[in-house]
């Protein structure tokens, strides 16, 4: 937009959907509206502050008489997909787990598992290529649910089937019956169990927002315990020590705080909506025609007090017994699919779980070139070289696909594997970056030359590395200013040549031991509040 005589009058807004996307909007949206407001001139006829508090109005504000959860007949609940769909809004499918492989090796502090989910019933609604995503819509741990609800304050039976409704009068007096006309079904959720509504809709893992924890304080008995949430909720450094170190639950805040009184109406009206992780398809349906696979770290921590907190989602697909329904669906991702044209080269840059859609790419590629080898006659079709570069701990522990990537070179689907260690005894540290380095001249040749594609999946620092070690190889090799370098990388971009799979990790990197770490959502990339990123 600069580029076409546009004035920039502030910096783009990024967050992450699953971590305080909405917080970090209502921030950036005052900003960019009092900076707006000043820019246009209108700064003394409109209040701003008045304005921008229109930001923090919502229909959801808890007082005890706004909202009201009632026992509804058993036959009013939906089937589970359709109740899915009506929360999320958009379709969702059930599936079956037919297996689940762990592929580390035992000695490993770390888990991986690689999940087959039968499709066959949805074939026509989960058509997707190698590259796309698989939406998983996961349960809350049996435990955290259990606890919780031993905590609430008029908790129903396990049995009951509730629906939450919204008192939409301004005034709020009821008759000795507690009836009202003005009370009206909240469409958010639909009918169905407490037990249920928190073991799949409502996110009681991810540590509160300091604007529910304000709701929270509203909410306890003891002055002490009230004083001690509004530190946390008026200073934003104590907050995020807070936050970050003790990673709280909504059991863990209810147990810190004990004096919080809850109703089963201010859960359901205040808690945030448990949202879908995104997984990159590790598999190719030409290839595993019914199934879709996933590669999923499954994460597990413990803070310095000794709580132990586990994935929402890679816990649970990793306790799911092989028969259960998952309910899912695919995103496609088609900036992420391999070329149209395989002759052209294809770089390959995965380190950890980032391998994941390359599994799906050589898939395809073996699927291909023995479909070619009954049509050459009539075809003739040639491949481009396929380089992968692949980083983990040490070859022993951590090295998953490890017997796969072997027999895809040995069968000439993969022409040549990289490996980078991080941690093999007696090696120095090596990183997917120095491995480019050391080979720039054939990155160079594949990349200007030959008009071949990179393809990067992993974490936003990694793949920042990796991009920052491209434009060194091309400045060196092509013996380019850094101004011609940005144009060909640009150049890159606009011809869909150097594809982007990177996400960001939810869980800060903790100083006590971590036994994986997970991405939250698994492989979706950040995103802005205009365009994905």
């Amino acid at each position: 937009m600069e580029s076409l005589g546009a004035t920039r009058i502030y910096s783009i807004g990024e967050g992450d959907e699953l971590c305080g996307q909405e917080e970090a909007f209502k921030t950036w949206a005052k900003k960019i509206y009092q900076v707006a407001c000043g820019f246009f001139n209108v700064g003394n006829k409109i209040g701003l502050n008045d304005a921008s508090d229109v930001l923090e109005k919502s229909d959801t504000i808890w007082r005890p008489e706004t909202f009201r959860v009632i026992e509804v007949p058993i036959e009013n609940r939906l089937s589970l997909g359709e109740e899915y769909c009506k929360v999320h809004k958009k379709s969702v499918l059930k599936c079956r787990l037919t297996e689940r492989i762990h592929l580390e090796k035992r000695h490993s502090s770390k888990q991986t598992i690689l999940a087959k989910i039968d499709i066959s019933a949805n074939i026509d609604s989960m058509n997707y290529s190698p590259g796309d995503h698989l939406l998983l819509f996961p349960n809350n741990s049996p435990a955290l649910v259990s606890g919780i609800i031993e905590r609430l304050v008029d908790a129903p039976d396990f049995d009951q089937v509730l629906q939450l409704q919204r008192n939409t009068s301004g005034d709020a007096r009821l008759d000795r019956n507690g009836n009202h006309d003005s009370w009206n079904d909240w469409g958010r959720y639909p009918p169905c169990t407490l037990t249920d509504m928190l073991t799949r809709y409502l996110d009681i893992s991810t540590p509160p927002s300091q604007e529910l924890l304000n709701i929270l304080s509203s909410q306890a008995v003891k002055t002490e315990e009230k004083f001690q949430i509004k530190r946390l909720v008026n200073n934003t450094r104590i907050f995020d020590e807070w936050k970050n170190n003790a990673r709280p639950t909504i059991l863990d805040v209810l147990k810190q705080f004990s004096s919080i009184q809850l109703t089963p109406a201010f859960l359901i009206s205040q808690l945030p909506l448990l949202l879908p992780r995104y997984y990159s398809i590790s598999s190719s349906l030409d290839a595993t025609p019914g199934e879709i696979h996933v590669t999923a770290d499954v994460l597990e921590y413990q803070t310095p007090d000794g709580i132990k907190h586990q994935g929402v989602c890679s816990s649970w697909l990793n306790n799911l017994e092989i028969g259960d329904e998952i309910y899912c669906n695919v995103r496609k991702a088609p900036l992420f699919h391999l070329p149209n044209d395989q002759s052209v080269p294809i770089i390959m840059v995965g380190p950890g779980t980032g391998i994941a859609p390359f599994r799906g790419f050589w898939m395809q590629r073996k699927n291909d070139m023995e479909h070619e080898l009954t049509t050459r006659n009539k075809h003739n079709q040639s491949f481009g070289e396929m380089y992968l570069y692949f980083g983990c701990h040490n070859t022993t522990a951590d090295n998953i696909y490890r017997d796969e990537i072997r027999q895809c070179e040995k069968e000439k689907i993969l022409t040549k594997c990289f490996f980078a260690f991080s941690r093999e005894p007696g090696i120095k540290k090596t990183y997917v970056q120095d491995l480019i380095k050391r080979n720039g001249r054939d990155i160079y040749k594949m990349i200007v030359k030959e008009n071949g594609h990179v393809y990067i999946c992993g974490s936003i620092q990694m793949a920042s590395d990796v991009k920052k070690m491209l434009r060194r190889v091309i400045q060196s090799w092509g013996k380019k200013s850094e101004s011609q370098v940005d144009e060909y990388i640009d150049k890159m971009k606009d011809e869909n040549r150097l594809h982007e799979d990177i996400f960001g990790i939810a869980v800060k990197k903790l100083k006590y031991r971590t036994k994986t770490a997970e991405q939250k959502p698994n492989r979706t990339p950040r995103m802005s509040f205009f365009k994905e990123t």
